[in-house]
């Protein structure tokens, strides 16, 4: 009886495991796509600490706010083509099913589409961003195809050639000639990138629906996305640069781009440095303030974006016709590394060193131009000695500092505007052995 017993109990157990089993497998069937990774491995990936603020990865004010609500979830997804409820997809979260279709309303066409997990997620978060929905990237609005057909491997390279910004859009297939693939493959976002790798939004990251942001280096990457699971880049989508202008413009006055670090030698930033009532601290924000330092500017070297260097900011944004907001974003940062740059070319900015010889001299000095709004102005410097070039030099503080122009001939002409009325300028001539002397200073006046 005991040992009867105990067979009927095998039996159930057996029963149970084949029961159990055939869920697995049925569950695996109906999971056509997605990136099946696990959590545990992708994590071993990670080489940098992800961020869940907009700001961190755009200088664009409206593109990061789009962020935030794609990171919080709201991204017009829906679990019937009847839209009567949303489904909430946020960072961190498995809630979506890979059961289930979903379905989202392109905001371009007002057309539904459905799609699974990952390609369905990418498509709801383009659409966010950009209105318009992804498909095939064929017959597209407002977007544009920067990168596509059969590369197994992703570079720094390659995305900075394409000027790939961020938000855009990354399909992976299994076709080696990237020709689309809606069986297998990948789609995610790309959010920032730098010489060291890639930082990108994907859903249904380990293949239960995990929504996560993720940064591997670039070789990280092409393991886990491209050549190490035998797929190619299929297509990387984004805005047209005017569409990029009209909805995305950053405070500095560009257009939305990527983020990296700004505490790296290339010039590169990894978020917009403003004034706020808990102030903003860290390396970047020394990098900035030693720059304007070495730019001639008054400044704390404190690694804290303070009141004194907000203004300190906005000086030079007013010196070099950017828009004066007090933000340290991409046009700002890049001019400012621009002119630093200038600034090492020469002995110095601020009060050059002057060493005459006896046969350099100017002979002719720039004078004084008073025209009309949208007038022209015109400084000339005339000079003996051997082998002469030409460096004007531009001041905005009444000669306070001064920062190099594009401009190296005997002329200086420009247009007076607004954003140039009492602007300074003065001419350093250097002769072929390296001896300097530099022009008085000339100024251009509003009629």
């Amino acid at each position: 009886m005991k040992y009867t017993h105990n067979t009927k109990n095998s039996r159930k157990v057996i029963r149970k495991l084949a029961a159990f089993a055939l869920i697995v497998m049925m569950a695996a069937a109906v999971i056509p796509f997605g990136d099946f990774a696990t959590a545990q491995a992708a994590s071993a990936s990670i080489e940098s600490a992800q961020s869940t603020s907009g700001e961190s990865y755009t200088s664009s004010s409206a593109m990061a706010a789009k962020l935030d609500t794609v990171f919080a979830g709201k991204i017009g997804l829906s679990k019937t083509s009847s839209f009567k409820s949303t489904v909430s997809a946020p960072l961190g979260s498995s809630k979506m099913t890979s059961r289930n279709q979903y379905y989202i309303k392109n905001k371009t066409t007002g057309a539904v589409t459905n799609g699974w997990q990952c390609y369905i997620y990418a498509n709801a978060v383009y659409n966010t961003l950009f209105g318009e929905y992804i498909g095939r990237a064929q017959g597209l609005s407002h977007s544009k195809v920067v990168i596509s057909g059969g590369s197994s491997k992703a570079s720094y390279q390659q995305f900075t050639d394409a000027g790939v910004k961020c938000g855009a859009y990354m399909r992976t297939t299994t076709k080696s000639n990237g020709a689309y693939n809606g069986s297998a493959g990948h789609s995610l976002i790309v959010l920032s990138y730098n010489a060291n790798g890639i930082t990108y939004l994907e859903g249904n990251a380990d293949g239960h629906g995990l929504v996560r942001i993720i940064t591997r280096t670039w070789d990280g990457f092409n393991k886990a996305q491209l050549s190490g699971r035998s797929r190619y880049i299929c297509h990387v989508v984004q805005a047209t640069d005017s569409y990029y202008a009209e909805h995305y413009r950053a405070s500095s006055g560009e257009a939305s781009t990527e983020k990296t670090s700004t505490s790296k030698s290339d010039g590169s930033y990894s978020r917009v440095l403003s004034y706020k009532k808990t102030v903003m601290t860290g390396e970047d924000v020394k990098t900035v303030q030693n720059s304007l330092k070495t730019l001639g500017y008054s400044v704390n070297v404190n690694g804290k974006y303070d009141e004194a260097t907000r203004d300190v900011v906005k000086a030079f944004q007013k010196a070099n016709g950017l828009t004066v907001d007090g933000k340290c974003g991409s046009g700002t940062w890049k001019a400012i590394e621009k002119a630093v740059k200038a600034a090492a070319s020469e002995t110095a900015v601020k009060g050059v060193s002057v060493t005459k010889s006896a046969t350099l001299k100017i002979t002719r000095q720039p004078a004084n131009v008073t025209v009309a709004l949208g007038g022209k102005v015109s400084f000339t410097v005339k000079a003996e000695g051997t082998g002469l070039t030409y460096q004007w030099q531009l001041s905005d503080d009444n000669g306070k500092t001064w920062r190099n122009s594009s401009v190296k001939k005997a002329d200086y002409n420009t247009t007076l505007s607004k954003s140039n009325v009492n602007r300074q300028v003065r001419c350093i001539v250097t002769d072929k052995d390296g001896n300097k002397v530099t022009s008085k200073a000339a100024s251009m006046k509003k009629k």
